[in-house]
């Protein structure tokens, strides 16, 4: 049986856009933290998570990482494609320099080191993403990023 990806269809993943994803560690396992409060203190696999994060920003010039959150078991962030990567004539822009080949190279970074730490770390096999079409949705989607560990704490507190 086919899957069905989950991305848009006729959507150029190169095109210049903001993006909300959110990348879920394998049956949610809390390898990247733990809850304190509000706050996620961070495993040593949450602090490579945090510094890939940070070098996918640093080596990749055509994006902009704007906000993140690590949670224990799933990550967030906000990302802006600052300019259109594909070729005039062309639909789709290269493989290499598209969203997926971003979430890709990046997952496959934090993988290859956190399993020195924990051997069954592994992340989900799909991410999901948003696509944020205005300067509104991107404000909503920072402000849920940022409050995340926030509203965690408090489903936690009230469950």
């Amino acid at each position: 049986m086919e899957r069905k990806s989950p991305r848009k269809n006729n959507w150029d993943y190169s095109a210049k856009a903001t993006y909300l994803i959110t990348i879920v560690c394998l049956n949610r396992s809390e390898f990247l933290g733990q809850l304190a409060g509000d706050r996620v203190t961070l495993s040593a696999i949450g602090k490579i998570v945090e510094n890939r994060w940070k070098a996918t920003g640093e080596m990749n010039l055509h994006i902009e990482l704007i906000t993140s959150v690590i949670m224990p078991d799933h990550f967030h962030g906000v990302i802006r494609f600052k300019k259109s990567t594909h070729s005039q004539g062309r639909h789709f822009g290269p493989q290499k320099m598209n969203l997926a080949s971003v979430i890709r190279g990046f997952k496959s970074s934090v993988t290859s080191r956190a399993i020195r730490i924990n051997p069954s770390f592994a992340w989900q096999p799909r991410y999901h993403d948003r696509i944020l079409h205005t300067p509104d949705a991107v404000s909503k989607a920072i402000i849920y990023v940022r409050d995340n560990p926030k509203r965690a704490a408090q489903k936690k507190r009230y469950c």
